[in-house]
């Protein structure tokens, strides 16, 4: 009698890796740097003529960016995933470099201005870019992670 299973070539992917323990450790610390970018990039419009309060801001979004980086860095070498899902950490990761980039930006063009116009358009456009960048890549990964993982939950199910 044949198996009412239907057969496939492809090799089922390895099982998924719980959020639980590190990875939901290292999300929720990439979820704190995410805050500290946002709000060191919107705060200061408030009180925009400002040159200490732009300086503030400026390294708590280099810190923001920086935790976030190290926290997907953190969630990189997990075994058990399959090809997709790495490549889908691997690109949370770029968005982190992203974050990282513009951090350089702002710090360099507020130097090269010489710190004494507050924060002006000139001043962040290169930063509102490359956040935007960021962001967009952030968002893209967790979508399209959160659907691998479910499709892979799902056939580890069926089996």
């Amino acid at each position: 009698m044949a198996s009412d299973k239907k057969k496939t070539s492809v090799s089922p992917s390895p099982r998924p890796v719980p959020r639980t323990g590190w990875r939901r450790y290292t999300d929720n610390i990439a979820t704190f740097g995410l805050l500290l970018v946002c709000v060191a990039l919107f705060v200061p419009l408030i009180n925009i003529f400002s040159p200490t309060f732009e300086m503030i801001m400026k390294w708590v979004y280099a810190a923001g960016a920086l935790i976030y980086t190290l926290a997907r860095v953190l969630d990189l070498a997990v075994k058990g995933e399959s090809f997709k899902v790495r490549r889908l950490r691997h690109m949370e990761f770029w968005a982190g470099i992203a974050f990282c980039v513009a951090a350089g930006l702002w710090f360099h063009h507020g130097n090269r201005l010489g710190g004494h116009y507050g924060m002006t358009l000139g001043v962040i456009r290169d930063t509102i870019v490359f956040t935007i960048v960021g962001a967009v890549l952030q968002i893209v990964a967790s979508w399209l992670l959160s659907a691998q993982l479910r499709k892979e939950l799902k056939e580890q199910k069926e089996q």
